[in-house]
């Protein structure tokens, strides 16, 4: 495999074994122990902090689904635009399960060490659509 099929199938396994499969114990493979996730303002780190996170996220939102809109790998970084869709079943950010559908769209912008990720900077709508439901 070249160096760029080697990234594609480490954000796959991202998206498809963590996100959408719920895996949570392929963070430490898929993350550097040490891994930075920037969430706006919030900065996580480490792999155990980064499993916090998404443990929370699939145990609101357990249907959630990414579709990558656009990738692009340029050297040890990786760009992905992509499109997210889940329904709030558990409570999230201070608010209750409200049974809504909610469809955001996000940047993240991947800093990688080999093929594991060393630091992530994601921006997406979501607070802002979660905020309206």
């Amino acid at each position: 495999m070249s160096d760029r099929e080697d990234l594609r199938a480490v954000m796959d396994r991202f998206i498809h074994e963590i996100w959408h499969g719920q895996r949570l114990d392929v963070v430490s493979e898929v993350f550097k122990e040490d891994a930075r996730l920037h969430l706006g303002d919030d900065v996580l780190t480490g792999a155990g902090a980064i499993r916090g996170f998404i443990k929370g996220v699939q145990t609101a939102f357990p249907d959630l689904r990414y579709e990558v809109a656009d990738l692009f790998i340029d050297g040890d970084r990786i760009a992905m635009r992509y499109l997210g869709t889940a329904t709030h079943r558990g409570d999230y950010d201070g608010k209750a399960a409200t049974g809504h559908r909610l469809d955001y769209e996000g940047i993240a912008i991947f800093h990688m060490d080999g093929t594991r990720i060393a630091e992530v900077w994601s921006q997406s709508d979501r607070a802002l659509k979660f905020a309206a439901l």
